[in-house]
């Protein structure tokens, strides 16, 4: 069995990078792992409500699996170039907003649960007056996609898992891996500081 490491990378509107990640197990080579990888989230993307939740100029452009270490840590690496985006042309929300996908393990422990970060919808997926949680459905087209993404790299052999790479109070040892049995989704955004935090504000003046 083998422990992979796998990122994707892309653009928000703005023109600031966004990633995530996840690691699975698997009895396959690493290429196989990465041509899965790529495929789930070309299996996302391809899915009309989905990519409908998201502007043209967001986008993912790589896929990258690596071979973890004992320690989790990379060490080959192979990847694939993308050329996926969305299709709304309605209003983006703000680099730092993020819808979450949390994946759960069968421990329910601080440490059972680990979590993926997908840029926000388009300002059309919220419910007016909500206070922004998103349209139900937006939660629907979402629960798909992903359901179909994670769907397909089971489907290619590969396990998701959680790792804990410190040893925690409950008593889970260093490098322990625990699998990921349930996921889910919540209706409210996210933030994600280090997301557009290289944007460089316009300034307005405020006549005293």
């Amino acid at each position: 069995m083998t422990f992979f490491l796998h990122k994707v990378n892309g653009n928000l509107s703005s023109g600031q990078p966004w990633s995530t990640g996840l690691v699975s197990s698997g009895s396959i080579s690493e290429g196989a792992a990465n041509t899965a990888w790529a495929g789930a989230w070309s299996t996302f993307m391809g899915t009309a409500a989905v990519n409908a939740l998201f502007r043209t100029s967001v986008t993912i452009t790589l896929a990258s699996t690596s071979t973890a270490s004992s320690t989790f840590r990379q060490t080959t690496v192979t990847r694939a170039n993308l050329a996926l985006a969305g299709t709304a042309v309605t209003d983006e929300l703000p680099d730092f907003c993020a819808m979450v996908l949390t994946l759960r393990s069968s421990s329910a422990t601080k440490y059972g649960h680990g979590r993926m970060y997908l840029p926000a919808p388009v300002a059309a997926g919220l419910s007016a007056g909500t206070g922004g949680h998103m349209l139900s459905g937006t939660m629907t087209a979402m629960s798909a996609g992903l359901s179909a993404l994670l769907t397909s790299l089971v489907t290619a052999g590969l396990s998701p898992i959680l790792v804990s790479r410190r040893a925690t109070l409950s008593g889970q040892p260093q490098y322990s891996t625990r699998n990921v049995v349930a996921a889910d989704m919540p209706n409210i955004l996210t933030v994600q500081h280090r997301r557009g935090d290289k944007i460089v504000p316009a300034r307005t003046t405020v006549t005293l």
